[in-house]
């Protein structure tokens, strides 16, 4: 049955004298794409000067632009650096790898690695010009730590670690492929093995770059350095406005997770200066995506002033919108400026931001804002115990429970659980001491077993505090009974969060044990 196959490129680059290297270099490509890369639907193509097809122009120059189009680039070095090419570099060797170079920095590029074969002790010694010129490079990529690099005795060590490379290459593709993603142009296979293909290279388009950049977004790929290098290659194949902004978008939000927030505004004020005054719905949604994202990045770097502006303005463009992908960028646009506001102690206008997110949106059933729903509440609960008002947080909980107590998605379970556990400590806060057990008790009851480490936690909060509030109203031995329910449900747990509540259980149950004694 015809299946899709993803090809990814390696260059291969060294001076002359590792000719059994680069033929072993074929092989072994051929070898794992036979044993590993055609099962899984991922295959390497070999490239190399042996490629180049004759034609006008500098041999080099068409060397280069097949690295070029390359995923990845590997180069060797033995005792020898080359001969000058024409273009006033030392060698073909060191032109390659410059441009391998920019390729990297320009995130055209995956993956770049080095091998350096042993040389006898001999030639240390008495190195001459061309392992001399060798040796100051390796040194310059010792010193530079940006490139890895690995030294082999053997051809055959050389093919073991080449090997390794692949598997992790292969491994890093999106490992989660969803199957109903657009791949763009694949190789259709029909049989088990990848010579009736010819390694024809037919490269993916613009919307299988930005599925791979998405896959790689989610948590149980998260890889930031590809997103970027993926965005990159759909930014260019984008052929509409939309296709850019949507791979723009994906640039600074792989920007923001590496830290470069500069790079990430350049991003998204991009999107939005061009986009600002699109009437199409998909413009529209590219836009509002802009916006959060701008304002998250904003307050990334302390400037949650600008974050509110920014929000408000998402609010005040798609506010009325009956669109759902709009709708859920205004709610979280709304939660964006609530944080913004707790963070500036601002507690009444953040109050007043949770409450106008319950108003809006109270009555949706789209996941994303009713979970933006249940924050906002749980926030206000905490906000409004910032200021003392318990009673009011305490209604405010309920409204949590009542909506969302039953309901089996894990976000909104969470705040479920956090809502019975803030409820019980404002009971406590405002002396109602057995309420406050029997609230810990229902929350006890409903997550006991859950295995999501969240509500695992608010378990074991929910028990100790059970316990405290126990020894308090001097009831030790029911205090102790829950301290072992503590300790039983979680003595072998290996989170750090959920020991340390098993050792608080242990202290406060010796404690427990020596006051029951002398009021005995």
């Amino acid at each position: 049955m015809p299946r899709t196959l993803v090809e990814y490129r390696v260059f291969i680059g060294s001076p002359s004298g590792l000719e059994e290297e680069r033929d072993s270099f074929r092989k072994k490509i051929d070898r794992f794409n036979k044993v590993h890369g055609n099962p899984s639907g991922v295959i390497f193509s070999a490239v190399g000067w042996e490629d180049a097809r004759s034609s006008a122009g500098r041999p080099q120059e068409l060397i280069n632009k097949d690295l070029c189009t390359c995923d990845y680039a590997v180069f060797l070095f033995h005792d020898r650096w080359g001969s000058p090419t024409g273009s006033g570099k030392s060698s073909g060797t060191e032109e390659e790898w410059e441009v391998a170079e920019q390729l990297y920095e320009e995130k055209r590029i995956r993956n770049i690695h080095l091998f350096f074969k042993d040389v006898d002790s001999g030639r240390q010694r008495d190195p001459g010009p061309q392992y001399q010129r060798v040796k100051e490079f390796k040194e310059a990529i010792e010193t530079g730590r940006k490139y890895l690099f690995n030294s082999y005795p053997h051809v055959s060590d050389f093919c073991n670690k080449l090997e390794e490379l692949l598997a992790e290459w292969k491994d890093s593709h999106s490992r989660n492929q969803s199957d109903h993603l657009s791949l763009g142009p694949t190789v259709p296979l029909s049989s088990s093995t990848t010579e009736d293909l010819g390694y024809r290279s037919l490269r993916p388009d613009y919307g299988f770059w930005l599925n791979e950049a998405k896959q790689l977004l989610m948590p149980s790929n998260r890889d930031a350095q590809g997103v970027l290098v993926f965005a990159n290659r759909a930014f260019r194949a984008a052929t509409t406005e939309s296709e850019w902004a949507s791979a723009e978008n994906l640039r600074g939000i792989a920007r923001h997770q590496l830290s470069d927030l500069a790079g990430a505004m350049e991003s998204f004020n991009a999107i939005i200066g061009k986009l600002l005054n699109s009437t199409g719905i998909d413009q529209k949604r590219i836009l509002a995506d802009a916006l959060v994202n701008k304002g998250v990045t904003l307050a990334a770097l302390g400037r949650h002033e600008d974050r509110i502006f920014v929000c408000d303005d998402v609010v005040t463009r798609f506010g009325c919108s009956t669109d759902s992908a709009l709708q859920e960028q205004v709610a979280i646009a709304l939660s964006n400026k609530g944080s913004s506001f707790s963070t500036l102690g601002r507690i009444d206008e953040e109050i007043a931001t949770h409450t106008d997110i319950v108003s809006r949106f109270g009555t949706s059933t789209l996941p994303v804002i009713r979970e933006a729903v249940a924050r906002a509440l749980v926030n206000k609960g905490i906000a409004l115990s910032e200021k003392l008002k318990f009673a009011e947080a305490i209604t405010v909980y309920d409204d949590v429970i009542s909506r969302f107590e039953t309901n089996k998605e894990s976000g909104l379970q969470k705040y479920s659980s956090i809502a019975l556990l803030n409820k019980a400590n404002s009971l406590e806060r405002l002396g109602l001491l057995d309420d406050a057990i029997d609230t810990n008790d229902r929350l006890i009851c409903r997550f006991f077993s859950d295995p999501e480490l969240p509500l695992r936690e608010d378990v074991a909060w929910a028990l100790l505090n059970k316990a405290k509030i126990l020894r308090d109203l001097m009831r030790f031995e029911e205090a102790i009974l829950a301290c072992n329910d503590l300790i039983n449900r979680f003595r072998t747990a290996t989170e750090p969060s959920l020991q340390e509540r098993v050792d608080e259980a242990y202290d406060l149950k010796a404690a427990l044990k020596r006051q029951n004694s002398i009021a005995a």
